[in-house]
C-alpha cells in the first residue's frame, strides 16, 4: 500500500489523535511524558501499557521509582527509564510554565531539563501534547527519508546538527507529499508497520 493510500485510510484517526493531543489537562501532559520517556528502543504498545497501569492505580503523579519499574512490561532498559520518569515527575510542574515558548526553544528546554529526552523524544512529546512544527525523526522516518535520498547521516546515528538539517529535509518531504508534518510521521509509522495499531 502506498503512502497516500495509508494516509487516506487513516486520516480521520490521525486527525482525531492530533486534536485530542491539544488538551492541557495535567493528566494528559504527564501521561505523554511518561510514554515518550519509554519509547526509545521499545515498542510504543508496551510504553502505553505502563501509562495505563500507573493511571489505573492513580500513580501518574509522584509514583516511587520501584512502582514505575513494576508497571513496566517488556520495556527495554526499565531500570534507567523508571529513574528518568521518577525524576521527570518531580520536574513536571515546570512544563506548563514553558508552554508559551516557541516550539524550537521549548524543545531545547526539554532536552536540557529532562534526562532521557533527546531531540526525537522531545519532539515526540511536544507533538503528543499538541505543539506542532517539529519533526519526530525516529528510525522509521529516517529509513523513509533515506529511500527518498533526503537523509543526511546514518540511520539511527544522527548528531544534533544532522537532526536539525534532516528536520528541514523532512519539512520539504512533507510539502512534496502534501501531508502535514505532524501527520506524516504517523503515516510513515503505519507504512513501516504494515498498518499496525498506532499507540501515540
Amino acid at each position: 500500500m502506498e503512502i497516500h493510500e495509508i494516509y487516506e485510510k487513516n486520516r480521520d484517526m490521525i486527525r482525531s489523535f492530533l486534536e485530542h493531543s491539544k488538551s492541557r489537562d495535567e493528566r494528559h501532559l504527564i501521561a505523554e511524558l511518561i510514554f515518550c520517556l519509554q519509547t526509545p528502543q521499545s515498542k510504543a504498545q508496551y510504553a502505553r501499557e505502563t501509562v495505563k497501569k500507573l493511571e489505573s492505580c492513580n500513580k501518574l503523579f509522584g509514583a516511587e521509582e520501584f512502582e514505575i519499574k513494576n508497571s513496566m512490561c517488556s520495556v527495554r532498559f526499565a531500570n534507567r527509564k523508571s529513574k528518568y520518569i521518577s525524576e521527570a515527575m518531580k520536574k513536571f510542574p515546570e512544563i506548563k510554565k514553558q508552554l508559551s515558548l516557541d516550539p524550537f526553544e521549548l524543545r531545547e528546554w526539554l532536552v536540557k531539563t529532562f534526562k532521557g529526552l533527546g531531540m526525537k523524544e522531545a519532539s515526540h512529546y511536544l507533538r503528543n501534547i499538541g505543539v506542532f512544527g517539529l519533526a519526530i525523526l525516529d528510525v522509521h522516518v529516517q529509513k523513509f527519508m533515506k529511500i527518498h535520498n533526503m537523509l543526511v547521516g546514518e540511520v539511527g546515528k544522527l548528531t544534533k546538527k544532522q537532526y536539525l538539517e534532516n528536520e528541514q529535509n523532512y519539512f520539504e518531504l512533507a510539502e512534496r507529499l502534501k501531508i502535514k508534518p505532524e501527520e506524516l510521521d504517523i503515516v510513515i509509522w503505519l507504512y513501516g508497520n504494515k498498518g499496525g495499531v498506532f499507540y501515540g
